[in-house]
């Protein structure tokens, strides 16, 4: 009971740490596609593809899971078309494909530069990543003051639930 609870307590807390990496991941990965279209004058899809801008092999970040969604999608209409960013983007926007722990407002971001991605010429699409880019990093000064705020606190609220079931069961 005390190991549950303890568990528990600790499992939320890392979930606060981890809200505040995905953040600051997905900030990266919007910089780098910023770059990719700026400088590299790259073209959206090839873009989105590229493994840098997933980052880490493992990473877990939103530009990773699209990047892989985009490279299956193109393996299975090999020939039938092209592959639609928009809709694997707006997917995993929705929450149905999405395994992490952003919140609505972090996927809102996310989904309204998706909205306006590949609809308009470069420049627009820089000020729409620009303006994402400073959106998230808002975000991420929030999520890390309530990780500061609320992490030591659900640590304790599960060690201390947990001794307090075990002294009233015993």
């Amino acid at each position: 009971m005390f190991a549950a609870c303890s568990a528990l307590g600790f499992y939320r807390a890392f979930l606060l740490g981890r809200r505040v990496r995905w953040i600051r991941e997905s900030m990266h990965g919007v910089q780098r596609l910023e770059t990719e279209i700026a400088f590299a004058s790259t073209p959206l899809l090839t873009a989105l593809v590229k493994p840098v801008l997933a980052g880490a092999p493992v990473s877990d970040s939103f530009f990773a899971v699209l990047r892989t969604l985009l490279l299956k999608q193109a393996a299975e209409r090999r020939g039938a078309g092209e592959v639609d960013v928009r809709a694997v983007w707006l997917e995993l926007c929705g929450g149905r494909l999405y395994p992490f722990s952003a919140r609505r407002e972090e996927l809102q971001i996310m989904r309204e530069l998706g909205v306006s991605l590949g609809i308009s010429d470069r420049d627009d699409q820089i000020k729409h990543l620009r303006l994402t880019s400073h959106q998230l990093a808002s975000l991420a000064e929030d999520a890390l003051v309530e990780q500061q705020k609320y992490e030591s606190m659900w640590r304790s609220f599960g060690v201390l639930g947990g001794l307090l079931l075990v002294i009233l069961f015993v």
